[in-house]
């Protein structure tokens, strides 16, 4: 079966796109290119191979260019599978989210080898697998300033975990390194700490525990900020003024957590000049490690998680604003592309 041909190709790589659903940003953005005239197609995380010559090729299935959402997810889900050897010119889009896959760690890990292999033959790759690979749990935070972030400890060490919780100020947060959705997340205070001995032994059963000081900000939920090359995503409104990206998430009355999967409920955000400080100071540190897009979860002013992989919230960001947010990031897309484009051509070099 020969492969799909044609240079400038769009590969949007998901954990499976049996289980993509249309209300989410990989799927809004998937639509948006497609409909642009774009070649776009999907393949899913363990669908990537190495060929002998060193080549890297995908099974994909070509997203067709009109439909809802819906409609495209399933004609792209009905459509063949064909094999697709990636060439210089051609994007390879990492919309992946491994923390929903624990049990397939192993593809998620050699995914960002192939996009690596495929990006040293001149396939644009975003993010960046190396910048990935580094921020592929929280302990990404660790590479952000002090100032943006909580005190936190990460460690496997029952008795340092204790002595972390015991030396807070206040409350603590304790939960998985890596983790996802508000899962395995716990709020302790020192003083009536119950249970403490089993709930680090449930975090460091198969991995490290993240702690973290409490901000006290939390009661009021957290805001999810998306960042666009290292700035603050923003789309204009009907009368043409910017709107950031950006939604906060209450949490509910019986829970500390905000996460929409634990019952959070998304509202309008609106960043304050501390917060868009703090946004703006881990975007540099985002666009040096070659992440294109990113979601920050901030309270206060402080970020608790760096999200890289799958980055979501923009569909509700623009139910909730009124705004197209989807379309300045296939925007972006579509521009990186268009150079790298440019470069091959013989005008370009």
């Amino acid at each position: 079966m020969s492969a799909v041909p044609a240079p400038g190709r769009m590969v949007f790589v998901v954990n499976q796109l049996a289980r993509t659903s249309a209300d989410q940003t990989t799927a809004l953005l998937i639509a948006e290119a497609a409909r642009r005239g774009l070649a776009v197609h999907v393949a899913d995380v363990d669908a990537l191979s190495l060929e002998p010559d060193g080549g890297v090729v995908a099974r994909v299935r070509a997203v067709p260019p009109r439909g809802s959402v819906a409609e495209v997810l399933a004609a792209t889900r009905a459509a063949p599978s064909l094999p697709l050897r990636l060439e210089r010119g051609d994007a390879l889009l990492i919309r992946t989210n491994p923390a929903r896959e624990t049990q397939r760690a192993w593809a998620h890990s050699v995914l960002l080898d192939l996009a690596r292999q495929a990006q040293d033959r001149g396939v644009l790759v975003l993010n960046d697998p190396g910048g990935l690979a580094r921020a592929q749990s929280k302990l990404y935070l660790s590479r952000v300033p002090d100032w943006c972030r909580p005190v936190t400890l990460v460690s496997r060490d029952a008795d340092r975990l204790r002595r972390f919780l015991a030396e807070a100020p206040g409350k603590v947060v304790l939960k998985p390194l890596q983790g996802t959705r508000g899962r395995d997340v716990f709020l302790l205070d020192p003083e009536r700490a119950q249970n403490l001995g089993q709930i680090i032994d449930v975090l460091t059963r198969d991995g490290f525990a993240m702690a973290q000081h409490f901000v006290p900000e939390a009661t009021e939920g957290d805001l999810r900020v998306v960042l666009l090359e290292g700035q603050v995503l923003t789309a204009p409104d009907a009368q043409g003024r910017p709107v950031e990206a950006a939604v906060r998430r209450v949490p509910p009355a019986h829970d500390f957590r905000s996460n929409v999967a634990t019952g959070g409920t998304p509202a309008a955000g609106r960043l304050t000049e501390g917060q868009r400080r703090s946004a703006l100071a881990i975007g540099e540190q985002l666009v040096r490690d070659g992440i294109f897009l990113a979601g920050l979860d901030l309270i206060g002013e402080v970020a608790v998680e760096i999200n890289v992989f799958s980055t979501g919230g923009l569909g509700d960001a623009g139910e909730l604003e009124g705004v197209d947010f989807i379309a300045p990031v296939v925007d972006a897309f579509a521009a990186r592309l268009a150079a790298v484009q440019e470069l091959l051509s013989p005008r370009g070099g």
